[in-house]
Parts: structure tokens; C-alpha cells; sequence
């Protein structure tokens, strides 16, 4: 069985002292993170690597700096975690706007700052309360109501009530 973690870290290889910082301070505080290189096995391919463990993920925490932007890896990664419905909570840590694909999954995210050396620490501190002490439901929430439709439509199903024009338009 793969081991479940609560944070995937996505970051520049630029910004690594930044990545390794807040990882260390997560860890701390028993959020259990992802972050290559150190999860990836001597020997097994990266992109395969990041792959199988974006799923295992409950949130991708994207460190956003200039460095970020003109990152494909990154880029890939945050596609796959939006495909994967992660929640993403980028880190603003330059004051850099989204832009081409990363305009498109960031747009109405909302972000943490911590452009000014001053931010960082409050702005940890909002992000440790969002993964320990009120982690995320989303994906839960949508498997959840998945599952509720499902059953409703096998239910109507197997009764004989079909959905058809008139019992839409009674709101049925």
C-alpha cells in the first residue's frame, strides 16, 4: 500500500533553501510532506516518481516565485494536481503575476504572501492551520456528492422514473 501525504511541494530547483525551509517547518508540526528529491527512490525515474505521488496527496503547496513561471516542470505538475483535484495553495514568495497556463489554474486561487521577509511567518502559520487544524474536505466532499448522485440515478432507475422533459420542467 502507497503511503498517503498531506502536502506535495512544487517549486523551482531555484528556489530550493525556500522549499527545504518550509518543509522542515510542516514537518515539525506532523504534516507529512512530499518533496523531490528526497521521496524519490535511487534509480527510479523522476517524472515517475511525481506522477505516482501527486495522487497520494491531499494539497499541492506551490512555492510561486519568477523561478516557477518559467518552470515546466512545475507547470506539469500543477496540471496534474488540478487533474488529480488537489487543492492548490500557492506560496508567493516574488511578486511575479501568473501568466499563459498558470494564469489559467491560478486565477481564482486564493494565494498566500510572503513576498516580504516579514510575511512568511504569519503566512506559514495560516497555511499550518489549514493542513492540521482544518484540513481540506474537498476531495471527500466531491466523492461524497459523486457517490449521492450515483445512487439517486441507480434509485430512479431501478423504480422505473426516468428523467424526461416533463418531469424536468416539474422540477423533479
Amino acid at each position: 500500500r502507497s503511503t498517503m501525504f498531506d502536502v506535495f511541494i512544487s517549486y523551482s530547483v531555484v528556489d530550493t533553501k525556500m522549499a527545504e525551509a518550509i518543509k522542515n517547518t510542516l514537518e515539525e508540526k506532523g504534516v507529512r510532506c512530499w518533496k523531490a528529491p528526497e521521496n524519490i527512490a535511487p534509480g527510479q525515474l523522476f517524472e515517475e516518481a511525481i506522477a505516482a505521488a501527486i495522487p497520494r496527496c491531499k494539497i499541492m503547496l506551490l512555492i510561486w516565485s519568477v523561478n516557477s513561471q518559467a518552470s515546466d516542470q512545475v507547470k506539469r505538475e500543477l496540471a496534474m494536481a488540478c487533474k488529480k483535484r488537489l487543492i492548490i495553495i500557492p506560496f508567493r514568495i516574488d511578486n511575479v503575476v501568473p501568466e499563459g497556463t498558470f494564469e489559467y489554474y491560478l486565477t481564482s486561487v486564493h494565494w498566500l504572501d510572503a513576498i516580504d521577509q516579514r510575511q512568511i511567518g504569519r503566512s506559514l502559520d495560516i497555511l499550518l492551520d489549514r493542513v492540521v487544524v482544518n484540513p481540506p474536505r474537498y476531495n471527500q466532499q466531491i466523492k461524497n456528492k459523486s457517490e449521492s448522485l450515483f445512487s439517486m440515478a441507480v434509485s430512479r432507475h431501478s423504480s422505473g422514473e426516468f428523467l424526461s422533459s416533463a418531469n424536468l420542467a416539474a422540477g423533479n
